[in-house]
């Protein structure tokens, strides 16, 4: 509950500022990566776009969702098997810093932050046919996402894709449990293909998450007012 409830108000960063985001194109994601070793780290995050984006930051892959490591592979997935490459990162999951246009943010992993990033991942592959040797398994994703500061009114959507990496190592069977594999190390690398266009259902999906940052924000702002 604590992992999807972060999920929400992550959502809700990037749909805040739309006076300054509506009709402007979206970022799209040129290059960098992000690297999460196991299912709780250590991870980190490192990005470059248009419109003067970046990221740099440590990530708490617990705060999120990484497919092949919370639920598709765990503990093992069997030989042959087709599995998601979702993921999604964003909010108390990334403490560092970002940079939109000339402006730029840090972020804490505070739910209170003025300023956050999102992404969430789409793909899928298909894991090789014998559990027997060490492997890496590469497949192209998707990512959709935003990045939003309050205190400097400033949002934009993000767009990428490129190829995701699997590390798998192979557990032979014992007693009655078959072999399988256990993914070792996730890496999302993007490259400067063009990305989709964002659908509109997700386009709604933002814009309702961060009408729930701008009603966080100005209550806090009223509290701060009252206290003074």
């Amino acid at each position: 509950m604590r992992r999807v409830s972060r999920f929400v108000v992550c959502v809700g960063l990037f749909c805040l500022s739309t006076s300054t985001s509506a009709g402007a194109d979206p970022v799209s994601i040129t290059s960098g990566s992000m690297v999460v070793t196991g299912p709780f780290g250590p991870a980190w995050i490192s990005l470059s776009g248009t419109q003067g984006f970046s990221l740099d930051a440590r990530v708490t892959p617990g705060e999120g969702h990484i497919a092949p490591l919370h639920t598709e592979c765990s503990p093992l997935c069997d030989p042959g098997a087709t599995i998601s490459l979702a993921g999604f990162q964003g909010g108390a999951s990334f403490v560092g810093s970002a940079t939109l246009g000339e402006n730029t943010f840090n972020l804490t992993g505070g739910l209170d932050d003025p300023a956050g990033v999102f992404l969430e991942f789409s793909g899928r592959t298909t894991l090789p046919g014998g559990a027997d040797a060490p492997t890496v398994v590469m497949a192209p994703f998707t990512a959709l996402g935003g990045v939003s500061d309050i205190a400097s009114s400033t949002s934009a959507l993000l767009r990428g894709r490129g190829i995701v990496s699997l590390w798998l190592s192979p557990v032979p069977p014992e007693f009655e449990v078959p072999a399988g594999w256990v993914v070792d190390q996730v890496e999302y690398a993007f490259s400067d293909t063009p990305a989709p266009i964002p659908e509109p259902a997700t386009m709604v999906l933002l814009g309702t998450g961060l009408a729930v940052t701008a009603f966080r924000a100005r209550r806090r702002n009223c509290k701060k007012i009252a206290a003074s």
